[in-house]
């Protein structure tokens, strides 16, 4: 079997790499963009899986088996005592509904398709980053799929003889075009998905076959040196309100190509990253990116604010002490290893994946917990899922309100027509309720929209799905149409406003919403998006795990933070509401945050069932603040 020379500049390369991500997301103040070194450990691996592939394959020496075999003993050891460590600790710390969602995570993650889980919850329903100790195996999600089709791709091309520089080229520009054309459209399929990701990996693979033998020295130290500085200058002004990955990455990535094509030269950059202390961290980059998120995303979990820097460099300390254990103890014992231990690697990865499936499918195990914390049945209720308490009917009405997992029937009574319609995503939803049992008496209200859709007219590109725009035009079409409907509610979640091509379009879908149901004589009540807790409520009611503290030590927060947060937004509807002065407005803020602070709760009352969604309890509140405010004839 053909041996590949050990290039300790590469390692040095999965240092900065490592390093931009750590200091991303333990100082994004002072590093906004390192997120980019995700995308440098993509080149590297494209180049290095390539280089695997391409050099065996020519010679007639590739194993499907063997090239797994390795990837299995590489991967598994260190992912497996991560998945342990946090999956023990959780068990001890967290809430029923933070563990289950842990445990989905654990699946998707040992099923290597945690990108397509975290793409289905991005914008949905989705928690803070804060409760996902896992998050970072996103992109291990899509290096793994990589790794499937990438040896399949090379190997027949060669043995059809099919001009293989060429193919290759055009599935990266392919892909590049794919990540360029829908990142402001669906910019989280773009940052998770592989399609859009590849041509990062694929442009590794090309350097490692086209460009790592070139002979060219004249202009090698210029080459490198700009290869680091297309690395570097992003981590800083990058951040995570820039569109990304889109045209933004290409810095990083380009500059990891330069880079790797001259990486086995002997010229001075290369001497410098081939240093011991750099190549030392290069060696447990791997281990040291698995262990360093769950280390401050607990650390953060059980605090209940957020850290301090000293504590962050304190868990940053434990980071690299459990990684360099994880490569001394473990991984460099295993890497060698024979069929056997492939074998009980793979039977461990199962039984890790079958105990998150087991945890996510009995909610969280709750039991785990009942003996040491309790907590009033009342409140607890509000922290049962709608599904439990038969609220969340499913039928084929048209136009009905649509998840991704099903398709909502509400009405509060089937047999009339409905003269109240509430529409808009998963925040219509969960005010729904409260709307329907304030107005119930007199009215019918109607519960229709999309979770993740923005509910105006043309405005797909703030949606999560690619049917929002579609369906959303239908709906506010039917309720145009439909001479029975009188009163409209519009509810929705904060929407980022970050430039002004994002403030045009959200000002023109308004307009043209208000414009068209004002023209069709209903009555139009827009209420603001909500003040969010960006905490988990659960933390505020009862007792609480070993060691848990409520947020801040309290569970009530200025008002003032979320208005700047909603800075952009509120503008931008704001000036669409002064064309419209038909249209009535109601503000949240004024019901959860009197006197300027908002609580998670009120009279005993939980109001929020997550971080951003109203409770039962909460809906019911508002529902009465709401008919206070405007009694329906």
């Amino acid at each position: 079997m053909t041996t590949h020379k050990y290039i300790p500049s590469i390692d040095g390369l999965r240092a900065l790499a490592v390093l931009s991500v750590i200091l991303f997301h333990s100082f994004p103040d002072a590093f906004p963009g390192g997120f980019i070194g995700v995308d440098i450990f993509f080149v590297i691996s494209g180049y290095l899986i390539t280089q695997i592939i391409f050099t065996q394959a020519v010679s007639n020496q590739f194993s499907f088996t063997d090239f797994y075999s390795r990837r299995i003993r590489r991967i598994f050891p260190a992912l497996i005592l991560v998945f342990i460590a946090v999956y023990g600790l959780g068990w001890f710390v967290m809430l029923p509904g933070e563990f289950m969602q842990l445990g989905k995570h654990i699946l998707g993650g040992a099923s290597f398709v945690s990108n397509w889980v975290y793409w289905l919850e991005a914008g949905y329903f989705d928690e803070l980053a804060e409760l996902k100790p896992l998050l970072n195996l996103w992109s291990l999600g899509v290096e793994e799929q990589f790794y499937i089709f990438w040896p399949c791709i090379i190997l027949a091309l060669i043995k059809l003889r099919f001009s293989l520089r060429n193919v290759l080229v055009g599935l990266v520009l392919s892909s590049f075009l794919v990540n360029i054309l829908f990142v402001r459209t669906y910019p989280s399929a773009t940052f998770y998905l592989p399609f859009t990701r590849i041509w990062e990996l694929g442009l590794g693979g090309l350097i490692a076959i086209y460009c790592s033998s070139t002979r060219v020295t004249r202009f090698n130290n210029l080459i490198a040196l700009l290869g680091l500085v297309g690395m570097l200058a992003p981590i800083f002004y990058l951040s995570p309100q820039s569109v990304f990955p889109g045209w933004s990455v290409v810095p990083p990535v380009l500059g990891a190509a330069l880079f790797l094509a001259v990486v086995q030269k002997d010229i001075l950059l290369m001497k410098f990253f081939s240093t011991s202390w750099i190549v030392a961290l290069g060696l447990i980059s791997y281990p040291l990116y698995l262990w360093h998120w769950p280390v401050l995303s607990f650390g953060r979990l059980m605090k209940g604010m957020p850290l301090s820097m000293l504590e962050i460099i304190f868990l940053l300390i434990i980071s690299l002490f459990l990684a360099y254990l994880s490569y001394a103890l473990v991984e460099k014992r295993i890497r060698y290893l024979g069929k056997k231990t492939v074998i009980t690697l793979c039977l461990l990865m199962a039984g890790i994946g079958f105990q998150g499936w087991n945890t996510y499918h009995r909610e969280g195990l709750e039991y785990r917990l009942t003996k040491n914390i309790q907590i009033p049945y009342d409140q607890k209720q509000d922290f049962v899922k709608w599904e439990r308490k038969g609220m969340l009917p499913t039928g084929n009405c048209e136009p009905g309100f649509i998840y991704p997992e099903a398709h909502v029937c509400a009405q509060s009574y089937e047999s009339k027509d409905a003269d109240i319609v509430v529409i808009g995503d998963s925040h219509a939803f969960s005010a729904y309720w409260g709307i329907a049992k304030a107005y119930g008496d007199q009215h019918v209200v109607r519960l229709i929209g999309q979770g993740a859709c923005l509910p105006f007219l043309d405005a797909g590109e703030f949606g999560q799905y690619p049917n929002c725009k579609e369906n959303i035009n239908k709906q506010i079409s039917w309720i145009a149409s439909n001479p029975s409907v009188k009163t409209v509610f519009i509810f929705h979640r904060n929407r980022e406003i970050s430039s002004d091509a994002k403030r045009e379009s959200f000002e023109l879908a308004a307009n043209k919403t208000f414009d068209t149901l004002l023209r069709a004589k209903k009555q139009v009540v827009y209420a603001y998006a909500l003040p969010e807790l960006n905490f988990e409520p659960r933390l505020c009611v009862g007792e609480l795990p070993l060691g848990r503290k409520n947020p801040l030590n309290s569970c009530a927060y200025p008002i003032d933070r979320e208005l700047d947060k909603q800075s952009g937004y509120r503008s931008s509807i704001i000036e669409s509401l002064k064309k419209y002065p038909g249209v009535i407005t109601y503000d949240p803020a004024n019901f959860l945050c009197p006197n300027g602070i908002c609580n998670a709760v009120m009279n005993g009352k939980v109001l929020f069932t997550d971080s951003n969604h109203l409770s039962e309890s909460g809906s019911y509140m508002q529902g009465a603040a709401i008919q206070k405010q405007y009694p329906l004839n």
